[in-house]
């Protein structure tokens, strides 16, 4: 016990090993390896004390052979070393650079910097998560309403559009999540057509179970890929086409539907209680027709409608 408080005491030089905030490589944690030890795991805008004795020391990244820094350190001496970002052609690097305090000072003692105390220290994201998304659709198969003289064709999709979806979500541990999403999406006519409007609108719920891939830990980025089923409230397809030939002005109704979807999600952090997120969605279901005010459809394209499409989403989640 008395050689280890002696090692303690002897202890009496510190190195600050700091990282600016850098929105480039924000997304990333970097692994500081001191003489072949694994000492702290830096975030963005983060910096660790490193308390040491005088000798020989050599710094360096883990992933990043070509980062490695050589300090000789001497009794009761501070020193500063400052992780700075190398961009290259396709990606970028971590250096580190040894600085005055002049240099240091500041940025240490900025009220957003924070110090990092463990070299397990991660970012501990709470569990739960409310989202909001905004989707783009392209259905698997379209119904033709309109052919002009070029042979070119005006089609509705009952499985593309636009719309936006709002999640409720909450990661059980490291490797699975599970999250509820409700979904509102309404395809049109394309290309447009004047004097005509077509569309379909629809909600949706669903329930997606998933697992999750870390990325580098899975701190700051992850992937989550899940299968879910979705129960598709009544929907309704609108038409007007009374000025051109044979056009009706009417609202079909298609009955409560179940379908299924696969979900693939990039997730990354930008701070503790802030996520992005963008990915896709391939959704299977199938609508049946239920009544129309004045008509009904006497093809099967639109009296069972093939809903299947895929959806690109971008959005926002909040963690709590």
């Amino acid at each position: 016990m008395f050689l280890n408080m002696n090692a303690q005491e002897n202890r009496t030089s510190k190195i600050f090993i700091y990282r600016p905030n850098n929105l480039q490589s924000s997304t990333i944690s970097y692994k500081v390896v001191v003489n072949d030890t694994l000492t702290i795991k830096i975030r963005n805008n983060s910096y660790y004390e490193f308390n040491c004795n005088h000798g020989e020391y050599d710094f360096t990244f883990v992933g990043y052979k070509n980062s490695k820094l050589h300090l000789t350190v001497d009794k009761n001496k501070t020193y500063y070393l400052c992780i700075g970002f190398i961009i290259g052609f396709w990606s970028g690097s971590p250096e580190l650079l040894l600085v005055d305090s002049l240099s240091a000072y500041p940025a240490i003692n900025n009220v957003k910097m924070q110090k990092l105390k463990s070299k397990n220290e991660i970012l501990i994201r709470p569990k739960n998560r409310i989202g909001a998304n905004i989707i783009t659709g392209n259905g698997r198969d379209g119904y033709t309403a309109f052919t002009n003289s070029n042979g070119g064709e005006a089609k509705i999709s009952f499985g593309s559009g636009f719309g936006y979806k709002f999640l409720l979500g909450r990661e059980i541990n490291k490797w699975f999540d599970i999250t509820s999403i409700f979904k509102y999406q309404k395809s049109t006519l394309v290309p447009k057509v004047e004097n005509a409007e077509i569309s379909f609108e629809r909600y949706s719920i669903s329930i997606t179970p998933s697992g999750i891939i870390p990325i580098q830990d899975g701190d700051f980025m992850r992937l989550k890929i899940g299968i879910g089923v979705d129960y598709v409230m009544p929907s309704v397809l609108y038409i007007y086409t009374v000025k051109y030939p044979n056009g009706i002005a009417d609202n079909w109704n298609y009955k409560k539907t179940n379908g299924m979807h696969i979900r693939l999600v990039y997730e990354v952090n930008f701070s503790k209680y802030f996520s992005l997120q963008y990915g896709f969605t391939w959704n299977t279901v199938t609508y049946q027709f239920i009544k129309g005010n004045y008509y009904y459809p006497i093809i099967d394209k639109l009296n069972r409608p093939d809903g299947s499409g895929l959806d690109l989403f971008f959005g926002l989640n909040i963690h709590f």
